[in-house]
């Protein structure tokens, strides 16, 4: 079973933002910039949680900002995407960050439907979309859901 966790780990996220990278529309370096100035904003101002096996099948970061846990970054194994992984990494931050009791935010890009898709069956709505975000050709669909179906797991 995939173990879920914090990590603070520099080198080790960098190493797998940068092997992930082209999964991403646009490549996420071109959405962050720099990527060792990206992490230390992460690693300061933000949460870095991932599940690992063998090797790392998940990264979730995130910011919370006033009542929003808002997603920074989010990438599953192709392997793992049809699991309850996602589900579980929620689940772990929302009983960590104690006192939230506020809504998360999540995006993706329009084009993501397998992203698309999961973020639905979680209980994700759709609040808007951004039209031209980075790059002309992307359009950024924001997803949103509150926290507390979340905390049911661990009830």
């Amino acid at each position: 079973m995939t173990q879920i966790s914090y990590t603070n780990d520099k080198q080790r996220i960098k190493a797998l933002l940068e092997h992930i990278d082209s999964e991403f529309f646009p490549p996420l370096s071109v959405q962050v910039g720099e990527m060792s100035a990206y992490l230390d904003r992460l690693l300061s101002e933000g949460k870095v949680v991932v599940g690992q096996d063998d090797t790392v099948d998940a990264l979730f970061s995130y910011f919370i900002r006033d009542d929003t846990l808002e997603c920074d970054t989010l990438w599953i194994s192709p392997n793992k995407r049809s699991s309850s992984l996602l589900y579980r990494i929620l689940a772990y931050v929302v009983k960590n960050e104690q006192g939230f009791e506020g809504s998360i935010q999540a995006k993706t890009w329009s084009s993501n439907s397998e992203m698309v898709d999961i973020l639905k069956r979680l209980g994700f709505e759709l609040k808007t979309a951004v039209e031209g975000d980075y790059i002309p050709e992307r359009t950024t669909l924001v997803f949103e859901t509150d926290s507390t179906r979340f905390r049911r797991y661990f009830r």
